[in-house]
């Protein structure tokens, strides 16, 4: 994430930690970044509770998806 902003400096690029515990997900407020991490559930929650919206998204990246899988074994 710091790397991210430090380029953002640069870039203009935009960036928002999504973390479950930091705020709930219910009173968090619309999330208008470029790029967000988080978790898979914590994304799940922003995109049902209205605070993001896939309508432009291009690119998803799933870090350590093989955990993920794992259970498909």
């Amino acid at each position: 994430m710091e790397v991210l902003k430090k380029i953002g400096k640069y870039t203009g690029i935009t960036a928002k930690s999504a973390l479950p515990d930091t705020m709930a997900v219910k009173n968090r407020e619309q999330i208008t970044a470029q790029v967000i991490i988080g978790t898979a559930g914590t994304l799940k929650r922003l995109i049902l509770f209205g605070k993001r919206s896939l309508k432009h998204m291009k690119i998803l990246v799933f870090d350590e998806a093989d955990h993920m899988l794992a259970g498909f074994q």
